[in-house]
């Protein structure tokens, strides 16, 4: 396991991974919930949401190996400082949104942001834990996507009424 302080570190940094990763996926997920508003105020179809809800899909799916080669490249901690600003940014463009093409460039945005978020946890969980004792680590962060995931639908259903979708991307994008 290593000295005691090292130890401590590699709790310390999952730590860290784990809330980048709850935050994402606060981020991504509470578009569901919000949906009907934002398409509501914008005057927006349901096939036009459906184009905004999928765009994240595209550019996450095709992010993912070039993610992963920025974290290889530059470290994954440059690497994850710079994607999660870059999503952030882009969540918080949501909330300037006037319509369908802003909608569609920050989902895209947060897709190609997002996608590089796996690898680069991935990577540090193997720099920073024993080959022995990755799979704890990768369980955790799996497990706090998913914790996320829930918050974000959760803290959507409540904020949404008293904020307003947009300050409440306004908020989403700061942490």
């Amino acid at each position: 396991a290593g000295p005691p302080a090292r130890t401590a570190k590699r709790y310390l940094v999952l730590l860290f991974l784990c809330l980048a990763a709850t935050i994402a996926y606060v981020q991504r997920q509470s578009l569901v919930v919000a949906e009907s508003t934002v398409r509501r105020e914008l005057g927006l179809g349901e096939q036009q949401m459906a184009w905004v809800m999928s765009s994240f899909f595209i550019t996450y799916a095709l992010f993912q190996i070039p993610g992963g080669w920025l974290a290889r490249a530059r470290g994954p901690r440059r690497a994850l400082a710079c994607l999660s600003t870059a999503y952030s940014l882009c969540t918080g463009l949501l909330a300037l949104a006037g319509g369908l093409p802003l909608l569609i460039a920050a989902r895209l945005g947060m897709g190609a942001g997002q996608a590089g978020l796996f690898p680069a946890t991935t990577l540090t969980i193997g720099t920073w834990f024993p080959r022995t004792a990755w799979a704890a680590p990768s369980g955790a962060l799996t497990a706090f996507m998913q914790i996320g995931g829930a918050l974000g639908a959760a803290l959507t259903g409540l904020l949404l009424a008293p904020c307003g979708w947009r300050w409440l991307y306004l908020g989403y994008a700061l942490p």
